[in-house]
This record gives C-alpha cells, structure tokens and sequence, in this order.
C-alpha cells in the first residue's frame, strides 16, 4: 500500500481491521481497514478503505449448498476471479468507463504462483444503503442502472481493442466446470415439492437445460443474438450496486463486484438485470418499455458508431433469445440458496421475504417458459 499512496508513513498501533458476514458476498470476504497512518503528509492519505479477499474456500460454501461438490478440480477458481477483477479496476479509467459510478481504486494483487489468495482495495464510502436480490427495483432507479449499463456495453463498441484485455471468459469458464444439464434439472426438479402444479413446466425448461450440456451451440446462439462481442459486466443485478438517498429517492451510486466481468453477449447482463432486480409484474409488463429504453440510450454512448442489431424489434428478439439461456442457469443456483441470502434480512421479515423472493424465481422461470416456446 505504501506503493500504492507513493508513501513512505506506516500504520500506527491504532489501525484496526474487521470483517463482517453480512457484507461478503458468496465468493469473498470484505475486510474494513482503519489505517492510522503515522508519518509525512499522512492528511492526504485516506484514512480508511475497503479490502476484498477471495478464495476457493468462500466460493466452496456456496457451492456446497447448491450441489454438494467438491472443490478439488477447481482450487483455481478463486484466484482466476480475484484477479479479473484485480483486471478491471487496473484499466477501467483507460477503457473510458464512467468514473462516477465506479469505486476508487487504491491498489491489489493477483493469486496463483504461490500465493493462495489476493486481494483488491478500494475507497470506503460512507452513506450508502445496500440492497438484495430479494428486493426489487422500481424508475427511476431502474432507469438509472439501465444508462450504467449502456456506458458499460458501448465501451469495446467505441473501442474494439478492449476484447483482447480481457483474457478469460470468466463465467463461462466457472459454469463449465461447476455445473451441467444435469445439476441444472436436478436442482429445478426440487421446486416440485412445494409447487407439484409446476410438473410440466419444470419438463419443458429441464428438456432445454440440455443445451448447458452442448457449449458450442450455446455459444453459437449467444453470438447469433449478438454478432458483436462487448464489455460486460457478468453479474449485472440490484444486489451489486451500492444506493444513496437523492431528494428522498433511491438511487444507484456505484457499481461494484466485477469478478465476471468479460468480453461477451450484453443481452446475458440485461437478462440477470430484469430478472433479479424488477418485480414478477414489472418483468412481464413494463420489460419491451425498458429494452427500448437501453437500445436508445445505447445509441447516443456508441454514437457514431452502429450497434449489433440492425433495429430495435431485432434486439428485443435477441433478448428474448438469450433471456431463458442465462436465466434458466442462474435460477438453478438462486433456488437451493434462498435462506442463506435472507442473512440480511431482519428476522420478524424472514418468512414473508422468502416467499415473495420464491415468487419471483418463479416469475423468472414463466419468462423462461415463454421464451423457449417461442424460440426453441
């Protein structure tokens, strides 16, 4: 860190460092840094920060909880996502990103060779609320995420040089070796105990389910719904953004959490975002009003340049292409880990939560439903 703050001040006896459960995510660990600084112009070295440690073992909890595997053949998971990340915020500024939504960057270093796990330090802001993937979003903060999300999206558009820094395709890579049509139905096939009326439902989507079994065909769809391979984020939902109090509205101040950020189909972003983020009525009735509200906000980022799809019509028939083969996946790992995300949520508001979030996996599957019938 001195590297980092071009410093030569040390930590006085007061610095202090502790983490709590609450604010980790499934796959890290988030440590508060009080540093106390003693030396030379320690008035302008920021006094506290945020550090972000992940390892195999955090990522071993979640997956243990979603399919009871074994660690073994992917000890290298944690670092390959420690370091993409470490990958992003050392040349975000350069790609053009909006620096107002994005956490300062105060220094990091990767995992591997050795080293079991890095780490990523970043500004501590302070005043700001949290919100989860049990909650929902509603305008104008939807909108809001929908315009980060365009500035994101229109960056490799405006600068196609950014596809080759950015090495790994991070999710893809994760999904094939964690999980498969089979984990994906056995897992669904669970939602059956409570909701038997789903039984030919949950056939439909677990004949589709196949297609995680088939990489190249899901790759070929997901480059036919955009022939343009674009900056992404991976994990684009309400829980990974930090919010503020505007005037007495809710608004999203940073976006946080680029483990999975790559270089690929922006629709699967889009995808995660509606799914996880809009209520079960706002996904089925106000989703076309949205889509056409990011297509035109896409425009003005990328102008001059020309966007994937050639109008608006085709880009809504791409999301509704690649909607059920992100979703499908994703509502298979959200399903077995309800109670562990209700670990933020106030206990006397427990079992409502979980029911109305049940509800809302559920709408997702309907919209996968949908789709598949139209496309598949």
């Amino acid at each position: 860190m001195q590297k980092a703050f071009e410093t030569k001040a040390k930590f006085g006896q007061h610095r202090k460092a502790h983490f709590t459960e609450i604010h980790g995510g499934f796959v890290s660990q988030v440590v508060f840094i009080n540093f106390d600084w003693i030396g030379e112009s320690v008035e302008f070295l920021p006094k506290k920060a945020v550090v972000k440690v992940t390892t195999a073992q955090e990522l071993q909890k979640v997956v243990d909880q979603i399919l009871a595997k074994s660690s073994d053949e992917f000890s290298d998971i944690g670092a390959m996502i420690n370091n993409n990340e470490l990958n992003f915020y050392e040349n975000c500024k350069k790609w053009g990103l909006d620096e107002d939504w994005i956490t300062r960057f105060y220094c990091g270093r990767k995992a591997g060779h050795g080293i079991s796990c890095g780490y990523i330090a970043l500004e501590l802001i302070e005043g700001i609320e949290a919100r989860y993937q049990y909650d929902c979003v509603k305008e104008p903060a939807f909108l809001d995420i929908l315009k980060m999300a365009t500035n994101i999206h229109s960056r490799a558009i405006l600068n196609p040089d950014i596809v080759n820094e950015i090495s790994r395709n991070v999710p893809e890579t994760v999904y094939a070796q964690l999980f498969s049509a089979e984990s994906t139905q056995s897992v669904l096939n669970t939602i059956l105990i409570d909701e038997p009326q789903k039984k030919d439902q949950i056939e439909r989507i677990n004949k589709f389910a196949q297609i995680y079994d088939h990489l190249e065909r899901e790759r070929a769809i997901k480059m036919e719904t955009c022939p343009m391979k674009l900056l992404c984020h991976g994990d684009f939902t309400i829980a990974n953004f930090l919010w503020h109090q505007v005037d007495n509205v809710l608004k999203p101040k940073i976006a946080l959490d680029w483990q999975m950020c790559h270089i690929g189909n922006p629709l699967t972003d889009l995808a995660r975002l509606f799914a996880i983020s809009l209520s079960p009525e706002d996904l089925k009735n106000r989703r076309d009003f949205y889509l056409e509200f990011y297509f035109e906000e896409l425009k003005k980022e990328a102008f001059p340049k020309e966007l994937p799809w050639e109008s608006k019509e085709k880009f809504i028939e791409a999301f509704e292409k690649t909607f059920p083969i992100e979703m499908v996946i994703v509502t298979s790992m959200l399903v077995p880990i309800v109670d562990a995300m209700l670990r933020t949520c106030p206990e006397s508001k427990k079992e409502k939560t979980a029911k109305e979030f049940r509800r809302k996996l559920y709408g997702i599957l309907d919209v996968c439903e949908e789709f598949i019938e139209k496309f598949y």
